[in-house]
């Protein structure tokens, strides 16, 4: 069972994208810093804003990776998904479905109850 000992950790998606435009790696990217928040006991808090739309392709490579790594189940217990636009919510609920998972898994919580939760302090991104 994952801790969230340290509070909660905002990665915004916009801060993870691949330097040639891939949307493979660019999932992969934020997948993989979602991981090493969790390894070090953070809730994480994952911002799509300012990521113009978001593909298919990108939440799949996301989401294989996610649940390679701890399971889906972690979205909405110590993985909290910020979508920056109703397409993006959509998309990503229909890459989850492809999965066999509906949406919401676990509890969607909003920043307002993020950080009402007993480690919701909010912690800043290092440079």
């Amino acid at each position: 069972m994952l801790s969230n000992k340290k509070g909660v950790k905002t990665l915004t998606a916009s801060e993870h994208l691949d330097a040639d435009g891939s949307i493979v790696r660019s999932g992969m990217a934020l997948a993989e810093a979602v991981l090493r928040e969790l390894d070090e006991g953070f809730m994480v808090r994952v911002s799509l804003s300012g990521v113009k739309g978001a593909s298919s392709s990108y939440f799949n490579v996301f989401l294989r990776r996610i649940d390679e790594g701890c399971g889906l189940t972690e979205i909405g217990r110590h993985i909290h998904i910020e979508f920056g636009s109703r397409i993006q919510e959509i998309v990503f609920k229909r890459s989850l479905e492809s999965m066999g998972y509906s949406f919401p898994i676990g509890t969607h919580l909003s920043n307002k109850e993020l950080d009402k939760t007993p480690h919701g302090n909010q912690v800043d991104r290092e440079s």
